[in-house]
């Protein structure tokens, strides 16, 4: 069977079958890493959420204590701080919730799982058909020999 050099340079003859193996076996390993970096960012992004949880509380508490204390004349002014404290703190739990959706899901998590399901499935399927293929051929060329 005649050898076959893939890569200029490059010093050790290759059959095509190895190549094939040796890539499959680094697409199997970049899969799993994928899949480990997809639940490490989901990880990420429910530790966001429930930091935007306690913002929120935290803003609840505030405006609902801002407003008792604006019924008292004397601490109308702090009432009315800690209204705008906590305005302040539920706009900033709405902003931290719209980026780890936006800028996480649908910036990383979303097209690396795309990336998975197509790209990735797409070359595993290609390498099996090339293993059918590849046996008939064999078993073709056994025969013949």
């Amino acid at each position: 069977m005649m050898k076959y050099k893939f890569f200029a340079g490059a010093k050790k003859k290759t059959e095509p079958g190895d190549l094939l193996e040796e890539t499959s076996t680094r697409l199997k390993e970049g899969q799993k890493t994928l899949t480990e970096v997809i639940r490490l960012f989901q990880k990420y992004t429910k530790s966001g959420l429930g930091h935007v949880e306690d913002g929120r509380g935290l803003a609840s508490f505030l405006l609902e204590n801002g407003k008792k204390l604006q019924t008292d004349p004397e601490l109308d002014a702090l009432g009315t701080t800690l209204n705008v404290i906590g305005d302040f703190v539920n706009a900033l739990a709405n902003t931290q919730e719209n980026l780890l959706y936006m800028a996480i899901n649908s910036n990383v998590i979303g097209p690396l799982e795309y990336l998975l399901k197509t790209d990735i499935e797409e070359a595993r399927k290609s390498k099996r058909r090339y293993d059918k293929v590849k046996l008939n051929f064999d078993e073709v060329e056994t025969k013949l020999a």
